[in-house]
């Protein structure tokens, strides 16, 4: 992504030269839900390539006043500048504001509850943020020919994620839902009823269409932060889907993988706010800038134009 974030400079006419630079934030906040290192990766690695010089994680810490180990871990593998034992709205306001130990930073990342993603909207207005990153939410695009044990896997594995995690899946296959529900009646089993994956599953729909092409515009029009396609013929459907964080083809790409290990990370745009922006990569971290320079062969020409456009 560096690489393709290049400066340039430009002479649109005799004697005007432009330039742009990308010029890094001097400093960035991530704040970290509980023990979720995704989120800490997905935000301090690209901070740091970008050249972000101060960067600046708040942990949000366990029911003990603890912050889990590995988390500590990461946090000084990626060379973070400074940690702190918060998180929640208290750390993007911290962030933001700036407290007696926490100096205010440029811009906010990171992932949280909704309280959060409200916090931000009010913080817009002292810092860059990123409006739209959680709760997570999965949709699944599936055919007759999905794994229903797959399908009931990834939605379960969401579940689990996030107490106000959503959990849709979308298919003209009646068969195919009626058997998804009845793996995640018996994946329940057991489990103690105030599991954390009971709430979200209670509030997860499936939404039986007449076909595809209906199952395609449904996705596009609710832009998910995940979306998975479990279909016979992927390749048909790829280049239709166009609003989403990130897309999951097949049932071996589930989002465990996508966030940790092979796709953009944890960070991703929720609420459907995949129509309009992207998870936060390394541009997200850089001023695109412009340098503007007039000779004096090129003034008074200019001058004229100027004025005419006055």
């Amino acid at each position: 992504e560096l690489s393709a974030l290049k400066p340039f400079d430009a002479k649109p006419t005799a004697g005007v030269t432009l330039y742009q630079r990308l010029l890094p934030l001097e400093s960035v906040g991530i704040v970290v839900p509980g023990g979720v290192v995704s989120v800490l990766l997905s935000a301090a690695i690209p901070a740091a390539v970008a050249g972000v010089d101060r960067r600046v994680s708040c942990l949000e810490p366990d029911a003990s006043g603890e912050i889990a180990n590995h988390l500590l871990a990461a946090a000084y593998m990626c060379e973070v500048s400074e940690a702190y034992r918060v998180g929640g709205v208290d750390a993007a306001a911290a962030l933001a504001h700036g407290t007696a130990t926490i100096c205010p930073v440029d811009r906010i990342v990171g992932a949280g509850d909704a309280r959060l993603g409200l916090a931000k909207q009010v913080l817009a207005e002292h810092c860059g943020v990123e409006l739209s990153t959680g709760p997570r939410e999965l949709l699944v695009l599936a055919d007759a020919t999905a794994p229903p044990e797959f399908v009931a896997a990834d939605l379960f594995a969401q579940a689990e994620a996030s107490p106000e995690a959503g959990c849709l899946l979308v298919t003209p296959s009646e068969a195919l839902a009626e058997r998804v529900r009845d793996e995640l009646r018996k994946r329940q089993r057991g489990l103690p009823r105030d599991h954390r994956v009971r709430a979200p599953l209670r509030r997860a729909r499936a939404a039986v269409v007449a076909s595809l092409e209906e199952a395609v515009a449904l996705a596009n029009r609710h832009g998910p932060q995940r979306l998975s396609l479990m279909v016979q013929r992927p390749d048909e459907l790829v280049g239709r889907l166009r609003h989403f964080g990130t897309l999951l083809v097949g049932p071996h790409t589930p989002a465990a993988l996508g966030d940790r290990v092979t796709g953009v990370g944890a960070l991703l745009p929720a609420d459907g706010a995949a129509r309009h922006q992207a998870g936060p990569g390394i541009s997200a971290f850089l001023r695109r800038v412009t340098v503007q320079q007039v000779d004096p062969s090129a003034y008074v020409r200019l001058t004229r134009a100027a004025a005419a456009l006055a």
